[in-house]
């Protein structure tokens, strides 16, 4: 085990990753490895280039090997959750991103990545049960018209009743798919300038909010005031909306389709 080389090919790794160099870089760090294989940065870094190129088994694989390396690694859990979730493995991804999330602190930064990929992950897995519960109903719907037909050709009903029940069957059938439609998101939780619902909802002087982001480049490119009112609002007069970015946690997690709308 040479630590000093393996260190010094980790920082060669990194100078290319910075390029967009991810081959050379995963060469590297692969190098790195050899020379010592006790290093969870060593798996992580490579990994974070797997990534990009999306390569998500080996990312997959490389994020393992760190956790057993550093019970503790966020960013770890974080690749693993990711990589699982684009490997087809919803539930056992997000378990990895729920721990992911319960290591790390406010300081961490990947935070907001992590918690994005949660919501991300919540809306996939929404997405896969909704079609499977769509295609149960339609598998519910054929089989009662059948029975429906059945009693009727075997005289078990009149005409007037097979229509009446035929009826009902689709209205409750067509009701029950409207209820399993997205619906708009409610202003309250969409920034006021990009219209979509927010991450980091900030409050103004002038008392709207907005995405944290879009409005400090805002405020950057155009000038410290309000985008709607037009009244003054320097950066360090902003406030966390903590009441809004509560109601968005409870919304998303109850319509996970409506994250990044």
């Amino acid at each position: 085990m040479d630590a000093t080389q393996a260190a010094a090919l980790k920082e060669r790794g990194n100078l290319c990753f910075k390029k967009g160099m991810f081959q050379s870089a995963v060469e590297l760090y692969t190098r790195a490895i050899e020379c010592d294989g006790s290093c969870a940065v060593y798996f992580t870094n490579r990994a974070l280039c797997y990534k990009k190129m999306g390569k998500w088994t080996l990312v997959l694989n490389d994020s393992r090997e760190a956790t057993q390396l550093q019970k503790d690694n966020v960013k770890a859990y974080f690749l693993m959750g990711e990589a699982l979730l684009n490997l087809g493995s919803l539930d056992e991804g997000l378990q990895y991103l729920v721990k992911a999330r319960g290591l790390a602190t406010a300081a961490t930064p990947i935070s907001q990545e992590i918690e994005d990929a949660i919501h991300h992950g919540n809306k996939l897995r929404f997405s896969q049960q909704r079609e499977q519960r769509a295609t149960e109903r339609a598998e519910l719907a054929a089989f009662l018209r059948n029975s429906l037909e059945t009693l009727y050709t075997s005289g078990g009903v009149s005409h007037a009743e097979f229509e009446l029940r035929m009826q009902q069957l689709e209205r409750v059938f067509e009701e029950a798919e409207e209820t399993s439609k997205p619906f708009e998101v409610p202003d309250c939780l969409s920034c006021s300038i990009s219209m979509a619902i927010m991450n980091d909802p900030v409050i103004t002087p002038s008392g709207i909010t907005y995405e944290k982001s879009l409005l400090l480049e805002h405020l950057r490119r155009n000038g410290h005031f309000d985008p709607i009112t037009r009244k003054p609002c320097p950066p360090d007069a902003l406030v966390p909306n903590y009441g809004i970015k509560e109601a968005i946690k409870w919304f998303l997690g109850k319509y996970p389709w409506a994250y990044g709308t």
